[in-house]
């Protein structure tokens, strides 16, 4: 007697996706491949996902929900910006595949409840919509930027590695570039952290924040004739997909 084979679903699809292209890479991920992964034909994936474009999307939105800024009760809005931050790093190098694509195509769909809620705390600090827009563009930047240069830093060859430090310590780059060779020890060297270069670099970020927030410093140039303002929040919102309670 054989066991009855249980319904594939389309979490179970995108869960197998996901722990593919973290194992072998984006190139790796076809249908017929994911099929394998999940014991079926491939054609049975295309009764879920029309095609791998849709599949690719659910892996965003995947990547997205994974995202889980963690902060004390009553944290205020740097520990909150500072701890989605984190998480948006944390689930990158999770899944570099995954964010390489967040990063070269145009998925601001699926981000919409994350980055309103990034917003909601700025502006609740005070900062008007297009500081708010600066900010929160200034710190997603950030990360993208660090995140890739990290998931990078991990693909090199150890032979690479080794020979670029061998010529960074000779006497002649020393000679020729002191700056660098004064500095280079915690950008490449011993003394190099990825996650201390991260920290002081949110630091820095939100020291520059503070001072807009605070009138120190003007965001340059105004797009729009009128302030901008925020929306009356008073009312139930309605999501979109949603229905308004």
């Amino acid at each position: 007697m054989t066991t009855a084979r249980r319904p594939l679903s389309r979490e179970q699809i995108v869960e197998a996706a996901l722990a593919l292209l973290d194992r072998e890479g984006l190139t790796a991920l076809t249908m017929r491949r994911l099929g394998r992964e999940l014991g079926v034909e491939g054609m049975a994936i295309y009764s879920h996902f029309r095609n791998k474009a849709e599949l690719l999307f659910a892996l965003v939105k995947r990547f997205i929900d994974e995202i889980h800024p963690e902060y004390e009760p009553g944290a205020d809005w740097q520990m909150r910006l500072r701890a989605a931050m984190r998480s948006f790093r944390r689930v990158g190098l999770a899944h570099p595949s995954v964010f390489s694509l967040l990063t070269t195509r145009p998925w601001d769909g699926v981000a919409l409840r994350r980055l309103d809620e990034d917003l909601s705390w700025l502006h609740e600090a005070g900062f008007s919509p297009e500081a708010s827009a600066y900010a929160l563009s200034t710190l997603l930047s950030f990360v993208t930027g660090f995140v890739t240069r990290e998931i990078r830093s991990t693909l090199r060859q150890p032979f690479a590695v080794a020979e670029s430090d061998a010529s960074f310590i000779s006497e002649q780059v020393r000679a020729s570039y002191p700056y660098l060779a004064a500095a280079r020890r915690y950008m490449y060297g011993p003394d190099a952290s990825h996650e201390t270069a991260f920290e002081t670099g949110l630091d820095v970020i939100f020291a520059g924040l503070n001072a807009l927030r605070s009138g120190k410093i003007v965001a340059p140039g105004k797009h729009v004739d009128v302030e901008p303002r925020w929306p009356d929040t008073s009312e139930p919102r309605a999501i979109a997909g949603e229905s308004a309670t």
